[in-house]
């Protein structure tokens, strides 16, 4: 998981997290730290074996872009999120 926010909450300087164990702290602590998130969706880009989410992200309001990387099982390998 790559996110400028990772550098910002957790203080990892690479903006990389890898693996559940080091993801889901960081989930806590962005959740903790603004409990009224909303998304506003404006669109989905589908690729072959990615998807990406262009949307607002609140109470900031930023625009965002997502980039989702799935595995052969379908399940999402590599996220990495870019911010205005």
């Amino acid at each position: 998981m790559r996110s400028p926010l990772i550098v910002e909450l957790m203080g990892v300087a690479s903006g990389t997290l890898r693996g559940k164990s080091a993801v889901r702290p960081y989930w806590e602590k962005g959740l903790t730290a603004y409990p009224s998130l909303q998304l506003e969706l404006h669109c989905v880009l589908i690729g072959v074996d990615a998807i990406a989410l262009y949307y607002r992200s609140t109470p900031k309001s930023r625009m965002v872009a997502e980039v989702l990387r799935f595995g052969d099982d379908g399940k999402i390998v590599c996220r990495s999120a870019l911010y205005a």
